[in-house]
């Protein structure tokens, strides 16, 4: 519930927009069996490009996307996280890919992020 003339605020990552480094054809891989998964598991990766859209359905004037990069720090963190979740879906050579990568000194895992916000109409 959202009273005339309230104002809403979502954020979502969008995994349309990755930056990895180093690329290579095995990380790709290991990124769309990640992105596999998560869409079986019902979500969508893709969300943060919906968000407009979304608040633009539910009536909300005054729509301002923004759109971000976050970069991890940890490629470890970020590299280990991701191989545990297909290991237990079986992936080993996807989470071992992962793992072996998280590993570079140089790597970088950037993420993109959509934030909304919208204003419910005061019905003036």
């Amino acid at each position: 519930m959202l009273r005339p003339g309230g104002v809403l605020a979502v954020c979502s990552p969008d995994w349309g927009g990755f930056l990895l480094a180093p690329p290579s054809d095995e990380l790709a891989g290991a990124i769309a069996a990640y992105t596999s998964l998560q869409t079986r598991n019902g979500g969508d990766v893709c969300a943060g490009r919906k968000l407009p859209g979304l608040l633009s359905e539910a009536g909300c004037e005054d729509i301002q996307p923004l759109a971000r990069y976050e970069i991890y720090e940890s490629l470890e963190l970020i590299g280990n996280y991701l191989a545990l979740q297909l290991e237990g879906e079986g992936e080993s050579t996807h989470a071992s890919t992962l793992r072996e990568w998280a590993r570079c000194l140089y790597g970088m895992f950037a993420q993109a992020w959509v934030s909304c916000t919208g204003r419910k109409p005061t019905g003036d």
